[in-house]
This record gives C-alpha cells, structure tokens and sequence, in this order.
C-alpha cells in the first residue's frame, strides 16, 4: 500500500508538472492544478497492417476509429479533457487477418527489416519519442511481458484533443514481406501504457 501511495503522489507530480508547463488543453491544465482530476491507468494501443510496408508509413491517422483490438484512439487523437503521460511502451509483431486485428497472437520473432525501423511520435512539430523498434527487445532473452516493455527515462506527455502523429520508418532500401495470404497479413502492434485524466465524480 505505501508503494502504491508512492506511486500515486509521482504520478500526481507528474500531471502537476506538465499542466503547469502547459501540456494539456487550457481546460484540461486548469483542472489539474485546481485538484479537480482523478489518474486512472489506461493502455493506449493502436495495430496496424505493415505488409509490404517500406519507407515511412503512418500508423495512426484521422480515418483510425476506436475499436476494441485494433486501436483505443479515434481519429488520431486522445478525446477533450483526455491527457496521459506515459512511462511505458511496447511493440509487438504477429500475423494474422488485418480484418479481425483482435484475433491475431502478437507473439512472434519480428523479421529484422522491423527490428530495425524507427517509431517517432509527435504532436504539433513535439517530438514525444524516436526509437528504433528493437529498444524494446535490449534483452535478447526476454520471455515475460514486463521485459518485453520499454521503459522511457523521461516520461512524455500527451495533449488532449490533438493529433498525434505515429510514424514508421524502415531502414532505406528495405520492406516487409508481402502478405503471406489473402487473410494472412503482418501486424505490428504499439502499446502506451499510461495514466490518463479522468473528471472527479
């Protein structure tokens, strides 16, 4: 319990800091200072069909709709009044039906061509992180869940109803495969785990 207590005050701090350097919309700020938000823990994830993929491709966007096993963002953006501050990230590779992206088993060797790409996420010209896709496997024998997570060394912040812009750039001259079938695609999953504004009941 007193660590949890520890965690909740940093994560207070954390929400605290970056309202007041104006992170968040000036609505969602204002609530943060007056004490008025509650800081729930809330994975953010988004999948997407990267067969054939080569260059820089997005994986977020304003077509990208809320929809459970496939993306937890819609439109691209976090809703009004939705901050989050991550500490926390994951990228995962499966194969699998891009049509029913909540049945594919994201627990396969990725193909070194994504180990090596770059995710960048950013909203307005912030840069909030740029790391190559195999950070997050530094451990080559990492087989829990909680190895498998990137641990940022500075936390970002992401703004309430802005759009964020998530990109992935493979290594030059390189490409994913082509899909293996014509309900068999390659699927490359990001995860943010973060602590989100919730209003006070």
């Amino acid at each position: 319990m007193r660590k949890q207590e520890q965690n909740l005050s940093s994560i207070v701090a954390l929400f605290l800091g970056a309202a007041q350097s104006k992170r968040f919309s000036d609505e969602l700020n204002k609530s943060i200072i007056d004490g008025n938000v509650t800081y729930p823990e809330k994975t953010h994830y988004f999948a997407k069909d990267i067969s054939s993929a080569g260059g820089t491709i997005q994986l977020l966007d304003e077509n990208t709709k809320k929809t459970a096993g496939s993306s937890s963002i819609s439109e691209g953006r976090l809703a009004k009044n939705e901050g989050a501050v991550s500490v926390g990230v994951e990228f995962l590779y499966g194969t699998g039906d891009a049509s029913k992206p909540g049945s594919v088993d994201y627990n396969t060797a990725m193909p070194a061509v994504l180990q090596n790409a770059v995710i960048t996420l950013s909203q307005n010209g912030r840069v909030l992180l740029s790391r190559p896709v195999s950070d997050a496997f530094a451990k080559g024998t990492a087989t829990g869940h909680a190895e498998k997570v990137l641990e940022l060394r500075v936390p970002i912040a992401i703004r309430d109803a802005e759009a964020i812009k998530a990109e992935l750039e493979f290594p030059t001259g390189t490409s994913m495969p082509a899909e293996i079938s014509a309900t068999e695609q390659h699927m490359f999953l990001t995860k943010i785990y973060t602590n989100v504004t919730q209003r006070k009941a």
